[in-house]
């Protein structure tokens, strides 16, 4: 348990929910209008799990990753060094999973 009775471990997929903030925060940076809209039909969702999956992220970590709304929605200065970190923790992901499979490859002609 964490401070202030609250779990440490995650309630969902964390790889899914930080990439799904990820991919909102490009399309809020990029400055088009409903960009909740845009980056739930680009990940194949509804709008409403995309909601949920920020909220879910927002109660885990404690604060609010998001301020403002409709088009002044901005990442909050929380937001933004999540976005950092789950840039640099997906980035490793990849690579491992790359360097992984090469080494199948690498495994299955030898």
């Amino acid at each position: 348990m964490l401070q202030g009775g609250r779990s440490e471990a995650y309630p969902g997929d964390l790889l899914l929910h930080l990439e799904s903030f990820r991919s909102l925060l490009a399309e809020i940076r990029s400055g088009r209008d409903a960009a909740f809209e845009r980056t739930a039909r680009r990940l194949g969702v509804d709008r409403s799990v995309l909601r949920r999956r920020i909220r879910t992220l927002d109660a885990w970590i404690g604060t609010s990753l998001l301020a403002g709304r409709g088009a002044s929605l901005v990442a909050s200065p929380a937001g933004v060094r999540l976005a950092e970190r789950a840039e640099r923790l997906l980035a490793g992901v990849r690579e491992l999973r790359a360097d992984e499979i090469g080494r199948a490859a690498c495994r299955d002609r030898g």
